[in-house]
Formats: structure tokens, sequence, C-alpha cells
């Protein structure tokens, strides 16, 4: 099977994307099959700061694997470091068309 790095420009334009149409935050979520501790990786990051987001994929070698971002609305007290996102947590859903 051939694996396909991920293309950090790419990354950066979903990003400024998201940010103008005025999605603060997102959260970048990495499943298991490619990151090192077998379960889902997950953290939030702001849409304004795509460096952080890459240096993120970097950092967890995760430039082979299945990374997605969702960009529900959440109420940042509620969110504990390292977990991901659970329902009760957003406030507000949206989706692309």
């Amino acid at each position: 099977m051939t694996s396909i790095k991920f293309q950090e420009k790419t990354v950066r334009e979903h990003l400024s994307i998201l940010n103008n149409f005025g999605i603060p935050s997102v959260e970048i979520r990495a499943l298991p099959s490619q990151n090192t501790n077998k379960k889902i990786c997950s953290k939030i990051f702001l849409t304004s700061d795509p460096e952080k987001v890459v240096g993120f994929i970097s950092q967890k070698k995760l430039e082979f694997g299945t990374v997605y971002t969702t960009f529900n609305e959440f109420d940042p007290e509620g969110i504990n470091k390292g977990e991901s996102l659970r329902d009760s947590q957003i406030t507000n859903v949206r989706f692309f068309i």
C-alpha cells in the first residue's frame, strides 16, 4: 500500500479558509493506524496559527497517517488538556457542503 505524506502548504491553506469563515479553532485528530500510541491522537489549535498544527503533525510523526479536523463550536472552559472533545462539550455543529 502506498502512503501519501501530508502537504504542509495544504494544511496552511485549509486552516486559512476556516479562519476566513470565522472558525477560530479546530480539533486535529489522527487515527491510530499510524500514530505511535495506538489511540486517537487529538489536540485543539487556533486556525490563526497553522505552524503549530504543522509542528504537531511532524512532532507526533503523523506525516503518513490519517489526520483530519473537526471544527464544531465548543466551550473552551470545559476542555481537558490532551483529551478528544466529547459530544457533550460541543455547543454547535458545523458542516461544509
